[in-house]
């Protein structure tokens, strides 16, 4: 069985008045209807809006009818009529719904969809199909609405990435694209320390540090980055064999990188201390823009137009 489908509630109720048309089953002009997808549809009339004898239930000692989506739909009267004249308006339509009709009412004394009178049915969603879609002045509505309930689902998603990626982050998860952004900083903050080394505002000892230095200052920081976001241990020990794991020992070995990251930390601290660099959110410019390459691959399904409604 399929889902059931919950269309939302008319908030007014259309007059068959309000709708009019070219006599010929297109509307001209109507009042705004969202979450109807089925107004005006026959073959979906023709299916839900049933007699109320031919769908029943026993309640206690008596048979009492069941309401089916049209009978307590606020449109239902306006939609009858403009299905009533779509039929009226194609001969082949016509004689499809009339046979299937008949057969119904002959041999079953109700409507029926399937079996030997199954086939006539058929042959009426076979005419509705060929003769192809009515026009309606509620199109261009319905399009507009959609497009901003599609954006507003893209939002949500949007948001709901950012919570759980934090949500992540804040338990100490680190997945690749996490990794990827700290590495990406460490080149970014390695670039301003050189750069800041080479300006007349550092102090004359920080004049004399080399790219190598900067590089070395820069991988300390994104050992110490990375343990921390991953909640473990970050002192010199843990960096030093943090940078061994990710093939960042320049060749050391790990008592001597060990050493080194212990002088290497010193020398952070007072970059820190300057200000040198700002500071860090995993969550930035480089997550945003992921964010909006994997919004413009999301898959817009128009097939449910209520859903999005």
């Amino acid at each position: 069985m399929g889902a059931r489908v919950r269309l939302p509630p008319i908030k007014h109720k259309i007059k068959i008045s309000n709708v009019i048309t070219d006599k010929s089953g297109n509307v001209l002009v109507m009042p705004a209807l969202i979450g109807r997808p089925c107004f005006g549809r026959i073959e979906t009339f023709l299916r839900q809006a049933k007699p109320a004898e031919d769908k029943k239930i026993v309640r206690g000692n008596r048979e009492v009818a069941t309401r089916t989506k049209c009978m307590g739909c606020g449109v239902r009267l306006a939609c009858k009529a403009l299905v009533a004249e779509r039929i009226k308006s194609s001969p082949t339509i016509t004689d499809a719904v009339l046979a299937w009709h008949r057969d119904s009412i002959k041999h079953h004394g109700k409507r029926v969809y399937t079996g030997p009178t199954g086939r006539l049915w058929t042959k009426v969603l076979f005419a509705v199909v060929g003769n192809g879609r009515f026009d309606s002045s509620n199109d261009d509505v319905v399009r507009e609405a959609m497009d901003t309930a599609y954006d507003r689902l893209k939002e949500k998603w949007r948001l709901d990435k950012r919570r759980q990626r934090k949500s992540d982050i804040n338990a100490g998860l680190m997945d690749h694209f996490t990794l990827e952004c700290v590495v990406e900083e460490r080149d970014n903050r390695f670039r301003t320390l050189l750069d800041f080394c080479k300006s007349p505002a550092a102090p004359p000892d920080m004049q004399r540090w080399n790219a190598a230095t900067c590089s070395l200052v820069a991988d300390a920081w994104l050992a110490i980055t990375s343990l921390k976001a991953e909640r473990r241990k970050s002192g010199s020990t843990a960096a030093a064999r943090w940078l061994i794991a990710n093939d960042r020992s320049n060749g050391r070995e790990e008592r001597a990188l060990i050493t080194r990251v212990g002088q290497d930390m010193k020398k952070l601290h007072r970059v820190e201390t300057l200000r040198v660099w700002g500071s860090f959110d995993p969550l930035g410019a480089r997550y945003d823009a992921e964010l909006n390459r994997m919004v413009g691959e999301l898959q817009r399904d128009d097939s449910t137009p209520f859903e999005l409604a």
